[in-house]
């Protein structure tokens, strides 16, 4: 197990607020959730895109319903996180985590952009980082926990493979792409 963050992967223990959680909590528990299906089978996350949405069948992306105005003040706070401009980020992903509910080892889509923003609504869960040397892998864990966020970028982004253990707990986070 290594103890050595991923190069481009930053923690940030506290982005918002646990009456930010609570106010997020209330504004997304109402979203039109889809089901997330990938090679045919459905997973047991819910998924909502803003912005663009990436088709896992065509690894294409287009445009979905428009960034609602309640997100703007996270965007900029990504945006400031992140060293980029609110402008270029053009696709959020809000996630829904049943008790179970995990992703498998993937990176993002190529599509996107350098820099990969995401943050934690309630419930702690594992990201794991895993990256393949010789004849097994380096991996790597970190908790997240509610409130907090990260930032892949350089190697984390793009030379480490990343995933989510089932959560113990129900567990919600809000992602923020740009593309390449």
């Amino acid at each position: 197990m290594n103890t050595i963050l991923p190069e481009g992967f930053i923690y940030i223990p506290k982005f918002i607020s646990n009456t930010e959680i609570k106010y997020l909590i209330g504004k997304i528990s109402n979203l039109d959730w889809q089901q997330v299906v990938m090679h045919g089978i459905v997973a047991k996350r819910r998924v909502v895109h803003f912005g663009l949405v990436y088709t896992y069948t065509t690894r294409q992306v287009k445009q979905t319903t428009q960034i609602p105005d309640f997100l703007y003040k996270y965007i900029e706070k990504a945006a400031v996180q992140m060293g980029i401009s609110a402008l270029g980020i053009v696709e959020i992903l809000i996630t829904e985590f049943p008790v179970g509910a995990g992703i498998g080892w993937h990176k993002d889509a190529a599509i996107f952009g350098d820099k990969v923003f995401g943050f934690s609504l309630c419930g702690t869960c594992t990201l794991k980082f895993r990256i393949k040397l010789k004849d097994n892998y380096e991996i790597f864990k970190v908790e997240l926990i509610p409130g907090s966020a990260y930032i892949l970028s350089g190697a984390a982004r793009n030379e480490w493979q990343h995933s989510i253990s089932p959560v113990k707990v129900p567990r919600y986070s809000i992602t923020f792409r740009t593309l390449r």
